[in-house]
């Protein structure tokens, strides 16, 4: 009879916690790219205004320009703060990937236990189970010399 893995009940929390740091990495991962995309939104809307204004330029006088002006400043703002945002996101996806190797090399040489203790288990059974042919072998052997 195999001996049950002493460790199985943390080997099991292990897989649990790994799962539940796959599962936030995919949220931070989707977190990021929602927040490039806006940045990205905010880089083709900043473009679209420079070239409005190039454009009107030449139409216009300065002072029509003003608020076009104020409106690529406003921009240029969020911009700078979505770029911000992108930066925490993209911190956030790096952290959760650190945690999710770490956890996965903790689960690892848990595994690697449990390999171990399987392969040594099978091991003893077959040893069992080659003294016991022993055995039988042996006491036929024996019976046989006697009936002889």
């Amino acid at each position: 009879m195999t001996q049950p893995f002493r460790l199985q009940r943390l080997l099991e929390l292990k897989a649990k916690h790994e799962q539940a740091l796959a599962a936030q990495l995919g949220q931070a991962e989707h977190q990021a790219r929602e927040e490039r995309a806006i940045h990205d939104a905010l880089e083709a809307v900043r473009r679209a205004s420079v070239h409005d204004m190039f454009a009107a330029h030449g139409e216009r006088r300065v002072g029509d320009l003003r608020p076009l002006e104020a409106l690529l400043d406003h921009v240029d703002q969020q911009l700078d703060a979505q770029a911000a945002r992108v930066a925490d996101a993209e911190r956030t996806v790096d952290e959760a990937q650190r945690a999710l190797a770490a956890a996965h090399r903790e689960k690892r040489v848990l595994d690697r236990l449990r390999e171990k203790h399987d392969d040594r288990s099978r091991a003893e059974e077959v040893q069992a189970d080659q003294r016991r042919t022993d055995d039988i072998a042996m006491a036929r052997f024996l019976r046989s010399r006697t009936a002889d």
